[in-house]
């Protein structure tokens, strides 16, 4: 039997659309992450991390496994320290402050960023950053801090709101350092305040 594959639901895209339950977006991220951290560990950056290039698998368990897609404009990494922009890149409500300028050292931290905008996304149901021209919405990358998740979304831990704030951070010495620190970070913050119930449910695996 085949199984379903569908994208991910459409509250990524929409400011009408409620977010997605946290539990569900705990397993979402860290399965994410742990496709991030495969392609990190082989010097690949996606570059262009949001919800079109993520699919989730319906398994036959019910449960969903998370297919990392479109890595058509990775940049492969020669060594660990980084590689300059030499275009901007990527898609502008996902892309990292150092993507957009040119001459920015650039490494895996820039999709920690864009994984940032996600989370935001997936506890706000509305992207942090959004303009009515290109260059003002680079801007905001740039420049100002992400929007309150607590104010959005109340019952969101205060340690989740903080590790958004990490992951948005501008400079990517600020953020975490790994996809699937962040990861760990937020099913940390869920469990601390009681909205992880089990621990059965982290048992999925990624996939690129």
């Amino acid at each position: 039997m085949r199984r379903a594959i569908q994208t991910l639901p459409p509250c990524f895209t929409s400011d009408r659309l409620r977010p997605l339950i946290l539990a569900r977006t705990a397993r979402i991220l860290q399965q994410i992450a742990a496709a991030l951290d495969a392609a990190h560990a082989a010097h690949i950056i996606h570059r262009d991390l949001k919800p079109s290039n993520v699919m989730l698998v319906n398994r036959r368990d019910g449960g969903e496994q998370v297919k990392v897609l479109d890595f058509g404009i990775a940049k492969v990494l020669n060594d660990t320290v980084g590689s300059p922009v030499s275009q901007v890149m990527g898609t502008p409500h996902y892309a990292s402050p150092e993507q957009l300028e040119l001459g920015e050292q650039i490494d895996a931290r820039a999709d920690v960023y864009s994984l940032g905008v996600m989370l935001y996304q997936m506890l706000t149901g509305v992207l942090p950053f959004d303009a009515s021209s290109i260059r003002e919405l680079m801007q905001l990358h740039l420049t100002a801090p992400p929007p309150s998740v607590r104010e959005r979304r109340p019952e969101t831990p205060a340690a989740a709101e903080q590790l958004v704030r990490r992951m948005l951070a501008k400079n990517p010495g600020h953020r975490p350092q790994r996809a699937s620190e962040a990861a760990a970070l937020f099913e940390q913050s869920l469990k601390s305040s009681g909205e992880l119930a089990t621990e059965q449910e982290w048992n999925l695996q990624p996939t690129l």
